[in-house]
């Protein structure tokens, strides 16, 4: 895999994602934790060699005991997309958790969504020349990334597969971007926000 890095501004509020070849990092943005007093973070560690994802958290600078969860016991990894309205623009999110061998069990590890820092370049101020509002570009991207290291690290599916359900055509529907079957009639992917395509008849 080697090393490598998600690209963000300073002021993103998209969490900071990079690796190498034996580990995954996921942690709370440092303008975020700047904006809570360092009250708040999140790391994500997918250690490749002891199999093993763990979770650290602070909240009210309070530690939260590590979660730890044994590739063994991953079915797959959840990639839900979902809009956050705001005053002025639309903002996307992308949450990423993983989903437990238990149908019940669900282990949140983070969730990547516009800045509200973008709201300043819309009302006209560019903050350090700087487009920072990243309601379509930056959080997507840095998730992706992630969701596909983990893919590959965890050697688990993202998301439960949808069944192929024709429409009234006999077309079946799949996303651009990952690949996966959708329902027909979606105008977006529900695992990732890509655009939904028509592919081919049923029969």
């Amino acid at each position: 895999m080697g090393t490598f890095r998600a690209t963000t501004s300073f002021l993103s509020l998209t969490p900071a994602v990079w690796g190498d070849d034996d580990h995954l990092y996921c942690r709370t943005s440092l303008f975020q934790q700047m904006v809570s007093l360092f009250a708040y973070r999140r790391l994500v560690v997918v250690d490749r060699m002891r199999r093993t994802v763990r979770v650290s958290a602070r909240t009210w600078w309070m530690a939260s005991p590590d979660v730890e969860v044994p590739f063994e016991v991953v079915d797959h990894i959840e990639y839900d997309f979902g809009m956050l309205p705001l005053s002025v623009v639309q903002a996307e999110s992308f949450a990423v958790s993983l989903a437990l061998q238990d149908p019940d069990d669900r282990v949140p590890l983070a969730t990547f969504r516009g800045g509200m820092a973008g709201v300043l370049h819309w009302s006209g101020v560019d903050v350090m020349g700087d487009s920072v509002i990243g309601v379509s570009g930056v959080q997507e991207d840095a998730s992706r990334l992630f969701v596909m290291a983990l893919k590959q690290i965890l050697g688990v599916p993202i998301g439960t597969p949808v069944p192929q359900v024709a429409d009234e055509s006999g077309r079946l529907h799949r996303c651009e971007k990952c690949g996966r079957n959708s329902p027909p009639r979606r105008v977006r992917c529900q695992y990732c926000g890509g655009g939904v395509v028509a592919i081919t008849d049923a029969t």
